[in-house]
């Protein structure tokens, strides 16, 4: 293939199973003949199993700065060096990148020995490397999944380095051979901060689901079914406001969750939604990546609810929301900046609520399920627009991009 001996080092700082961008990315330039390694940190034995079943057979090369998976001597090591630094940030507002990941020391090394023509970096810790290379003389793609100075709540910010991050967010704008971001809402808040060029936009979108519907999540097909999902469902996401919402809804409801959930937290929710006849709750375990869509489309609607605060939150297209349009499933969303910007694309496929509240939810669960015709209206919508919508058209953004560079 053309690109055969061009070599781009993806850094990343998570298992690829848990971040869909770095997986996308990945395969595609590998498809494209790019010769492609990713770096990153590992924790867990299971998710490792999905992450080898995710690359098998692309080619793609897969190495751990830090490969947490068990308790030796040296993790231990690795593990306090992180806590020290971060209590360093807490303590004396000490501006150290040892407390935006682990093994430090570990990725410089695999850096140094992956000589590449052109480094991807994703996440904090792999940001500092980004500026790093960038000093070198290197190609670096900052791809800014987030608005990492702009990220967390108040008790988790107290224990990141928020200046240095703001510095190398500047840096990488300014100087970055390439930089991209999720959304028009963040690109442009990005580059009036920090005076910059506006990053391109390569949407966090998926490749729908193929295939007729398998009905596993839902028994009863009858009542309306809502959807969400996530990673882990806990406190501090909304969840409580939403089976709150549900109660109120005056039309028989099944309310599917879907995530890692601790017992005390699933009681906790069953006892928020109370014994009654008219609504069920309904809590899943995760599925793996490529069964997620065929679940999604078992369902009537999508959840996806973001508060405003932090900032980032309100400026980011959240993954949720593209994977329900392209398995061309409506949504109820939050009117964050980056929701209606999704919602402009969607052209009629998401419903804004007024604000993320449980009368706001309910409200707009009301008024569709009395204008069911609205919800067909929807699903049309998402037939014409999910193609144009899906990583079909961000994969020929990426690759147009890299070409350029390269």
């Amino acid at each position: 293939m053309e690109h055969k001996n061009k070599r781009i080092l993806i850094i990343s700082q998570s298992h690829v199973c848990r971040n869909p961008r770095v997986y996308k990315e990945a395969t595609t330039l590998s498809g494209a003949g790019y010769d492609v390694t990713i770096i990153t940190t590992i924790y867990s034995n299971e998710l490792l199993l999905e992450d080898e079943e995710l690359l098998k057979g692309t080619g793609i090369k897969y190495k751990f700065a830090a490969d947490l998976r068990n308790r030796s001597f040296k993790n231990s090591t690795i593990r306090l060096k992180r806590l020290m630094y971060v209590k360093l940030v807490r303590w004396f507002k000490f501006q150290t990148p040892g407390a935006l990941g682990y093994n430090l020391g570990g990725y410089s090394k695999l850096i140094n020995r992956n000589i590449s023509d052109i480094y991807f970096v994703h996440q904090e810790l792999p940001l500092y490397f980004g500026c790093r290379l960038l000093k070198k003389g290197e190609k670096v793609v900052f791809d800014f999944e987030d608005w990492y100075s702009e990220d967390l709540l108040k008790e988790a910010r107290a224990e990141r380095p928020l200046k240095l991050l703001k510095k190398l967010e500047r840096h990488a704008l300014k100087y970055g051979t390439h930089v991209q971001t999720t959304s028009n809402a963040l690109a442009n808040a990005l580059a009036e901060t920090y005076e910059s060029k506006k990053p391109s936009v390569i949407y966090n979108t998926f490749d729908p689901s193929p295939g007729k519907v398998i009905y596993k999540d839902r028994s009863n097909r009858e009542a309306f079914s809502l959807y969400w999902f996530s990673q882990t469902l806990g406190p501090g996401r909304g969840i409580e406001t939403i089976v709150k919402a549900i109660k109120t809804v005056k039309h028989p409801l099944q309310l599917h969750f879907r995530g890692n959930c601790s017992e005390d937290y699933r009681d906790e929710l069953f006892d928020l939604m109370g014994k009654q006849d008219v609504h069920k709750l309904y809590i899943h375990p995760l599925v793996s990546n490529a069964a997620l869509g065929d679940r999604i489309k078992e369902h009537d609607i999508g959840l996806a609810f973001e508060f405003y605060h932090p900032l980032n939150k309100d400026l980011t297209a959240s993954n949720k929301i593209f994977h329900y349009l392209v398995n061309k499933v409506p949504v109820i969303a939050s009117p964050t900046m980056g929701h209606k910007e999704v919602a402009a694309l969607a052209k009629g496929g998401v419903f804004l609520t007024k604000d993320f509240t449980s009368r706001a939810i309910s409200d707009i669960i009301d008024m569709l399920l009395t204008n069911r015709q609205k919800i067909d209206h929807a699903k049309k919508a998402l037939n014409s627009v999910s193609e144009k919508i899906s990583w079909n058209a961000e994969r020929s953004k990426l690759l147009r991009i890299i070409a350029d560079i390269s």
